[in-house]
C-alpha cells in the first residue's frame, strides 16, 4: 500500500512539474509598478524606462522576434485582417532587477496566440526602468494593432530638429490655458520608412483642447527614419508632448 502511495505521489509531482505556468498570468493588479504616463511625469534628465535588453539568444530585438513568431502562427495573418481597428495588449510587470513578473492580458489575440506571447516574454530580459538613481517596478505595454509597424529598432526614429521642433507646432489652446490645464499628452505616431507619420492617435490626453493640438503637431512632423539591419523600416513610437503654463 505505501508503495502504491509512493507511486502516486512521485507521478503527482510530476505532473504538477510538467504543467508548471513559468510566467503568472493575472487579471488587474499593478500595485507598486510604475507605468510610463506616470514614468514621464516624474522623470528627471537622467531617468530611463524599462527596455528589453539581450534575451537568451543574444538577440536584442525581442520584441521584433516576438512578432516574426506570432506571423508564422495560424490565426494571425486572419485576425489582422479582421481587427484594423483594433488594439491586442499585453502589460508585462517588470521588477527592480529586469525580470518579467507577471503578465496581465488586457485584450487577448485568442488563446493559442496568447501562449506564444507568454512563452516568449517569460524569457525576456529588462534594463530596469529607474528614477533618481534608484530601480523600480515598470509596466511595460506591448500592443498589436493590425499593423506590420516594428515595435522597436536597431536605430530608433528621431525627430528632425530634435522634440523642440515639435514644440514649436503645438498650439497651446486659449481654453486650455484660461483654465489653468497642464501637463503631458502622449502620442502613438505609426512612421513609414522615410521618416513620415503615417497616422497618430491619442495614448493618453488632458483635454481641452490640448489633445487634438498634440496629435496636429505630431502629424506634421518629419522623422529621421528607424533602420534595422541598415534598412529603413516602419516602427510606431510614443511622443509626449508637454503643455505648460509660463
Amino acid at each position: 500500500m505505501k508503495k502504491i502511495i509512493f507511486i502516486l505521489l512521485i507521478g503527482f509531482l510530476i505532473y504538477s512539474c510538467n504543467n508548471e505556468q513559468k510566467l503568472e498570468v493575472i487579471n488587474a493588479d499593478l500595485s507598486g509598478y510604475v507605468s510610463m504616463g506616470e514614468f514621464y511625469r516624474n522623470a528627471g534628465k537622467n531617468d530611463s524606462p524599462a527596455v528589453p535588453a539581450e534575451n537568451s539568444h543574444g538577440d536584442k530585438q525581442v520584441r521584433n522576434e516576438l512578432l516574426k513568431k506570432l506571423k508564422a502562427a495560424d490565426g494571425y495573418a486572419e485576425l489582422l485582417f479582421d481587427s484594423k481597428e483594433q488594439n491586442y495588449s499585453y502589460s508585462l510587470l517588470v521588477g527592480e532587477t529586469g525580470t518579467v513578473d507577471k503578465l496581465i492580458i488586457n485584450k487577448s489575440m485568442g488563446k493559442d496566440l496568447d501562449q506564444i506571447v507568454i512563452d516568449e516574454v517569460s524569457g525576456w530580459k529588462f534594463k530596469p526602468a529607474v528614477i533618481n538613481g534608484a530601480n523600480i517596478k515598470f509596466i511595460y505595454d506591448l500592443q498589436f494593432n493590425g499593423t506590420d509597424y516594428f515595435l522597436s529598432a536597431e536605430q530608433m526614429p528621431e525627430p528632425v530638429g530634435g522634440i523642440q521642433a515639435i514644440s514649436k507646432l503645438v498650439h497651446y489652446p486659449e481654453l486650455a490655458k484660461k483654465a489653468g490645464i497642464q501637463g503631458r499628452v502622449f502620442i502613438r505616431a505609426f512612421l513609414n520608412e522615410t521618416g513620415n507619420v503615417d497616422s497618430a492617435e491619442v495614448i493618453k490626453g488632458i483635454g481641452a483642447g490640448c489633445d487634438e493640438a498634440a496629435l496636429d503637431a505630431v502629424k506634421q512632423s518629419k522623422f529621421i527614419p528607424a533602420k534595422e539591419n541598415g534598412q529603413n523600416i516602419k516602427v510606431q513610437v510614443t511622443v509626449p508632448i508637454l503643455f505648460k503654463l509660463q
